[in-house]
């Protein structure tokens, strides 16, 4: 007598389908070639070091994504935002979170929290100490960041300069007597024996910013968010700060 053939039958290629279809959805995602849009903001994002140096959200991201190719090029930042929003890049270094953005970018975990404030020649008593002190008051800001707005928006009148090291130039030759910006990147251009006075006006939160028309931004957030809080609790976004100067978790 014959042994019967078995065959999977239905019930049998069903959970084949099954298997196969758990197998293939627990594997990582294939890695990408993923190409990133940064403004030169040091020490967060350096665009000509000379000690080798990318900046520490660089690496943080290429820290965040190890499987993945990451590349990177330097534009002003509007120049960024525009390419990033179209789709021609995959995504921002980082960016600050506006609802109007949401449509655009998926957002990752907030990777850093930089410092807004206003720079002085001089400490004075007199200087502003929150947004509602700026009405009428001249103040220098870096073209294409939301700063512009926000002394708008508190009623002062804002002297734009193409980049920070021009603002810090500008506030020195007298052009204005205060500059409103981000508190690392002033005093990184402006060199470690400049001493301008500085008070915070607010933190600002900031992020890895996934373009939506270049792929599946949710999906890269996600796997970017996995990555970091795992390298948040092995200390190893501390020690890339740390080599920066800069503490933070």
């Amino acid at each position: 007598m014959h042994a019967r053939a078995r065959y999977p039958g239905r019930k049998g290629a069903f959970v084949a389908g099954l298997l196969a279809a758990l197998t293939a959805f627990a594997s990582p995602a294939a890695a990408e070639t993923l190409r990133f849009a940064c403004n030169p903001f040091p020490p967060h994002k350096i665009a000509e070091s000379t000690d080798g140096r990318e900046g520490f959200d660089i690496e943080i991201l290429r820290a965040a994504l190890p499987d993945d190719t990451v590349e990177i090029s330097f534009y002003p930042w509007r120049r960024a935002l525009a390419l990033a929003e179209d789709g021609v890049v995959d995504g921002l270094c980082s960016c600050s979170h506006l609802p109007e953005r949401d449509a655009a970018f998926a957002f990752s975990t907030e990777i850093g929290n930089a410092s807004v404030g206003l720079f002085a020649l001089k400490a004075d008593p007199a200087l502003p100490t929150s947004g509602e002190a700026l009405t009428g008051l001249t103040v220098g800001a870096v073209a294409g960041y939301n700063l512009t707005s926000e002394l708008v928006d508190a009623g002062a009148v804002p002297v734009e300069a193409p980049d920070d090291a021009t603002a810090v130039a500008m506030l020195k030759a007298g052009r204005f007597s205060l500059l409103y910006g981000y508190r690392d990147t002033v005093r990184s251009v402006a060199g470690p024996h400049e001493t301008l006075h500085y008070v915070e006006l607010r933190p600002n939160p900031y992020y890895t910013c996934f373009s939506r028309k270049a792929g599946d931004a949710t999906a890269r957030a996600a796997r970017f968010d996995q990555a970091f809080r795992r390298l948040q609790q092995d200390g190893a976004i501390q020690a890339i700060r740390a080599r920066y100067g800069v503490g933070g978790s």
